[in-house]
């Protein structure tokens, strides 16, 4: 699969979101027939900073063609994750001019600043999808947790982020760096204390508190054969709470949770384990 390189005009950043802190997003394409694809674009944002604004600007481009544009989208949905985080949909309706892959992205700034393994000030922030369009009507990987991961210092906490695909094509999960513009992994940044299986089990352990940025890239395959992957940005707070009391206080919450013996202590959805390491 030809990866696309995308070129911005310099005015474009003035119609982005100036200062908002950014904690997490992704990009996500449903088929709706066709050549017809839904595009929806979901960004949490920590209501400290400046509120979001009511548009956003998509790109859309063609591996092969020279085509590209950009949409300004209205949100389509507004909710609250917990006391501190915002999530806004922006959702568009699309119809390409070819089979093809298409790269969606968008690009803004800035991460929220109290991130400790970002070595920037104002760190630009960019996600992008890459899809398959074609005849078969395919969709992207969907990830449905929307809360964020919790952990508390020197105790492991694992959860599996149940990703799945419409269409029923396998997933691998990897940790990739950061982008801060299309291709550019993000300067400064420090690993993680974040590893993920390829079955998407994520695993959070760290002797120090702090607010850190990870970036997980879940790709899609079709009989063997890459087709497209989508790349969903997270945090996850480390800090001196007990890691269940902290998540079960946190409003919609999507997480199984289990205490060191592992009785379950909530259930919704998703998994959550915590363990003394």
């Amino acid at each position: 699969m030809k990866k696309l390189t995308l070129f911005f005009i310099a005015f474009i950043a003035t119609l982005q979101i100036q200062a908002t802190h950014i904690i997490g997003g992704q990009i996500t394409s449903r088929c709706l027939g066709g050549l017809t694809q839904e595009i929806t674009t979901t960004l949490y944002v920590d209501i400290q900073g400046i509120p979001m604004n009511n548009t956003i600007l998509v790109s859309y481009a063609s591996s092969t063609f020279p085509w590209i544009f950009f949409n300004h989208i209205n949100y389509s949905t507004q909710y609250s994750i917990n006391s501190t985080t915002n999530a806004y949909e922006f959702i568009d309706t699309i119809t390409v001019p070819y089979v093809d892959y298409y790269t969606y992205s968008f690009s803004t700034c800035c991460r929220a600043a109290n991130v400790v393994n970002i070595n920037q000030v104002s760190s630009p922030f960019y996600i992008e999808t890459i899809a398959l369009v074609d005849s078969t009507c395919n969709s992207t990987p969907i990830i449905p947790i929307v809360q964020f991961p919790y952990a508390t210092v020197n105790i492991q906490s694992i959860y599996n982020l149940n990703a799945y695909d419409l269409d029923g094509d396998s997933l691998v999960y990897n940790l990739v760096t950061p982008l801060d513009n299309n291709n550019s992994p993000m300067i400064g940044f420090l690993t993680p204390p974040v590893t993920i299986s390829n079955t998407g089990v994520l695993t959070v352990y760290s002797t120090t508190m702090g607010v850190y940025v990870f970036c997980v890239k879940v790709t899609e395959y079709r009989n063997g054969i890459e087709i497209g992957y989508l790349l969903r940005e997270m945090q996850v707070t480390v800090d001196m709470l007990n890691g269940i009391n902290e998540i079960n206080n946190r409003s919609n919450s999507n997480y199984k949770y289990y205490d060191v013996l592992g009785r379950e202590v909530r259930q919704d959805y998703g998994v959550l384990k915590i363990e003394q390491k």
